[in-house]
C-alpha cells in the first residue's frame, strides 16, 4: 500500500498492480489475460496512444500541454535527438 501511496503523491514508481490495472482498463481485459500479453508490445501501444494524445493536445492548444507533465516529457523525448538537441 505504501508503494501505491508514494506513486499517487508523485514520489515513487507505479507498483505492478497499478500497471496491470492500467493494462486491464486500456485493453478491456481481466488481470490473468493482461499478464499473458507481450509487455514490449503493450508498452509500445501505450506509448503510441500517449504520443497521439500529446499531438492532439499540442495541435488543439499548446498551453494545455502544461496540464499533462507526462505528455510534455514524452513530446520532448519524441523530438530530441540522441545528442540532446531538438529536431
Amino acid at each position: 500500500m505504501k508503494a501505491l501511496a508514494h506513486f499517487i503523491m508523485g514520489s515513487g514508481s507505479q507498483p505492478a498492480e497499478g500497471i496491470i490495472s492500467e493494462i486491464c482498463e486500456t485493453f478491456n481485459c481481466i488481470p490473468n489475460i493482461a499478464l499473458q500479453l507481450d509487455p514490449k508490445l503493450v508498452f509500445a501501444i501505450l506509448d503510441y496512444r500517449n504520443a497521439k494524445m500529446a499531438k492532439q493536445i499540442h495541435n488543439a492548444d499548446i498551453k494545455e500541454m502544461g496540464k499533462y507533465p507526462d505528455l510534455v516529457k514524452l513530446w520532448k523525448e519524441m523530438f530530441t535527438t540522441d545528442d540532446g538537441s531538438s529536431d
